[in-house]
This record gives structure tokens, C-alpha cells and sequence, in this order.
């Protein structure tokens, strides 16, 4: 339920092909945006994901249904990890960002990113909306 394995996976590849170099950590950020975006539920959070693909396809989660959806995503996020990182390869280890935060995400760092609050604190490109529907500020 915690961070979708198939970017877990992509993201420690990219890892270890880079050897951890600069352009590492903004391959992974690129690659949480592309999925955030890519499986529509705003979030890398597996449970998150599989929740609202459930709902909006009118399955359980425990269906085949759910399963096979599973395997073409972990597909498609190895995909466009290689893609990542063919283009760092091609270009002398630049990486081109496509994907940033969304509005919400700007708005709630605002406060809770790495220059606000220290108690409590958001994460990088992460959509707060889809677990925090109601304002927790009024």
C-alpha cells in the first residue's frame, strides 16, 4: 500500500545505472511525475492508485481485472525508465524535465515544503488532494 513497486523498481534501476549520479535524482522525479500523471491518480502511493483505478473501472481490487492492470503498468513505468535513460546516455548525462508539481502540490509547499514547516512536511512531487480532500486549515 505504500509506494508503487513498479516505480520502486524503474527508480532503483535508474539508480544503478547511473551510479548515482546528479542527474539520478532528477530522472526519479521526472519518472514519479510521468506516473502521477501517466496513471491518473495524482499519486506514486500504490494503494492510492489501485483504489481509484478500482473505483472508476468498477472492479475490486482483488479482481484479475486489477491484477492484469498491474502488469501493464509495472510494464510501462520499466518502459519509460529505459526511455529516461537512454536520453541521459544520448545527451552526456542531461535530463530534460517535462513533468513538474501540480498546482496543489505547489500550494501545499507553500507551507509544508523544504523552506516552511519542519513538523510537518510534504513530499516532492506528491498530490495532497487525493488523501486530504477536505481543508485541514479552516
Amino acid at each position: 500500500g505504500s509506494h508503487c513497486g513498479a516505480r520502486l523498481g524503474s527508480s532503483a534501476i535508474i539508480s544503478l545505472v547511473t551510479c548515482g549520479a546528479p542527474a539520478s535524482g532528477k530522472m526519479i522525479k521526472e519518472l514519479t511525475g510521468w506516473y502521477t500523471e501517466f496513471i491518473g491518480s495524482g499519486s506514486p502511493l500504490c494503494h492510492v492508485s489501485v483504489t481509484e483505478w478500482s473505483k472508476k473501472n468498477g472492479v475490486t481490487v482483488e479482481s484479475q481485472d486489477r491484477v492484469d492492470r498491474c502488469s501493464r503498468v509495472t510494464g510501462e513505468t520499466a518502459k519509460k525508465a529505459a526511455l529516461l535513460l537512454n536520453s541521459w546516455a544520448d545527451s552526456n548525462g542531461e535530463v530534460a524535465i517535462t513533468f513538474g508539481p501540480r498546482e496543489s502540490v505547489v500550494a501545499c509547499h507553500s507551507c509544508h515544503g523544504a523552506s516552511g514547516m519542519g513538523q510537518v512536511r510534504a513530499g516532492v512531487v506528491q498530490d495532497c488532494v487525493p488523501c486530504h480532500t477536505d481543508n485541514p486549515h479552516s
